[in-house]
């Protein structure tokens, strides 16, 4: 990407990623928490409207079993998931064949999740900023991301 961010921009891309980052931390912590009789049981939603929250999904499990203490948290039940119901997913892109446009803001790994399950193309505005993660995800799930000339 040209140029440079302007202050909000960088604001928005830390927070963006820090959202993603910090839930899985503080499971993380629980669990720990959990090992040494701190805690109680975690219960952690899901949300799996389509392959690619499924995928999210793998991951996270493969990633808690990696993690010191997960798996074991796993086999006696001190972390478990729960679907999340509700309208807590997020929207799916519209299923017209047309082309979803994003003018500005941040395109995050989960927007491409809930993006990719409505379409094949995204037509990114000059303002918008895209993370490594969901340019890494929009890759792995076939999303089209074209940058508006």
């Amino acid at each position: 990407m040209s140029g440079s961010l302007d202050k909000e921009a960088l604001r928005a891309v830390i927070r963006d990623v820090l959202r993603e980052i910090v839930p899985a931390a503080a499971a993380r912590a629980a669990v720990k928490g959990a090992e040494d009789g701190a805690a109680g049981p975690v219960v952690e939603e899901v949300t799996i409207a389509g392959d690619g929250d499924l995928q999210a999904f793998v991951a996270r499990l493969l990633r808690l079993c990696d993690a010191p203490g997960g798996r074991a948290a796993l086999d006696s039940g001190q972390h478990h998931f729960r679907l999340r119901t509700g309208g807590a997913a997020a929207p799916a892109a519209p299923r017209n064949g047309m082309p979803q446009r994003i003018d500005a803001g941040v395109l995050s790994e989960s927007k491409v999740i809930a993006l990719a399950r409505g379409g094949q193309q995204v037509i990114l505005g000059k303002r918008v900023v895209v993370t490594p993660l969901a340019r890494d995800k929009a890759r792995q799930l076939g999303l089209k991301l074209e940058r508006e000339k």
